[in-house]
């Protein structure tokens, strides 16, 4: 019936979407594809076509032509729904991303997304930028787009991290720490803790654990921070110390890991087998999973974060959980 109409009337302004959304119901994305250009070329039904062809490109795997088509679409009509981010998920995924921050900027002036993934998105363009300037052996430029993540979201971990190791490659440590200490205290992260251990490079046992006494004052409840200390006082003996942070650490999560340590102090501070077994025998059967950097979209655990997910693909997807 749409192609009936068509004929007879020989007006693609009228019966285009309808043309196009019957062979969308019919599964003909060749008939459609040739509805959606067509819609392109008249002012009225323009976004949809552009949009149109954006999502069949998706939908074949072509994320070059969806990128283009996205961008196209969102020209017209920046403020429609799921549009802007689903042309800033090709842009990251394409590592374009200048053109990733024009439509942030376009985003924001129109509305189009809440202020929390405005930021959380703008700190992703940002380190994606930053590790591009280091991998092409720009430091400088990697330390300024690392900060200026880390300002669009003070709780984006990744950029901090990598904010304060250029920090201390350029040897301003006291930036460095400045930075680490700040972030621990509101989202204490395996990886800040391992960017502060790395500003004591050549310390004693000792004088290690006095540092991560410092950083874990800042957050004294963090598991993490109980876990770091336990093995800093077992690299220096202090058994009972590291027991007590130990069991902090095992009320609040119990990881393979804790138990793990939980054996060895059994083993180095009293050579009893037997117990360190009875933890590891727990370990088994007690523990919860280590936190790790999980994909939304498929679910994926990795230990490393990456802007885009090893697995899948997806952009900005990998939650610390």
């Amino acid at each position: 019936m749409a192609r009936k109409a068509d004929r007879l009337l020989r007006n693609p302004a009228v019966t285009g979407l309808l043309t196009a959304q019957a062979a969308q119901l019919s599964g003909d994305d060749d008939q459609l594809r040739d509805r959606y250009q067509t819609m392109t070329e008249r002012k009225e039904t323009a976004f949809l076509g552009h949009k149109g062809l954006a999502d069949l490109a998706l939908k074949a795997g072509d994320c070059d032509t969806a990128r283009v088509e996205a961008g196209k679409a969102f020209l017209l009509q920046p403020g429609a729904e799921g549009l802007a981010g689903m042309l800033l998920d090709l842009q990251v995924g394409a590592g374009a991303w200048a053109e990733a921050e024009q439509v942030l900027r376009t985003a924001r002036r129109r509305d189009a997304l809440p202020a929390a993934e405005l930021a959380r998105r703008r700190a992703l363009v940002l380190l994606g930028r930053a590790e591009e300037a280091l991998g092409a052996g720009n430091e400088a430029q990697a330390l300024d787009w690392a900060l200026d993540a880390r300002d669009a979201d003070p709780l984006f971990v990744p950029a901090v991290s990598l904010a304060a190791g250029l920090y201390r490659r350029r040897g301003k440590e006291r930036k460095a720490a400045s930075l680490l200490k700040a972030a621990f205290k509101a989202a204490p992260h395996p990886l800040l803790i391992a960017g502060w251990l790395a500003l004591g490079e050549g310390e004693s046992a000792l004088e290690r654990v006095k540092r991560v006494q410092e950083l874990v004052q800042a957050n004294p409840a963090s598991p993490d921070g109980h876990v770091a200390l336990a093995e800093a006082s077992l690299a220096a003996q202090l058994w009972g110390q590291a027991r007590t942070h130990l069991q902090k650490a095992l009320e609040q999560r119990p990881t393979r890991a804790v138990f793990q340590l939980l054996a060895r102090v059994e083993r180095e501070e009293r050579k009893d087998e037997a117990a360190a077994n009875v933890w590891l025998m727990r370990a088994g059967t007690d523990s919860i999973p280590e936190p790790s950097w999980t994909c939304g979209g498929c679910g994926h655990h990795t230990p490393d974060f990456a802007v885009c997910c090893p697995a899948c693909g997806a952009p900005g997807r990998l939650e610390w959980t």
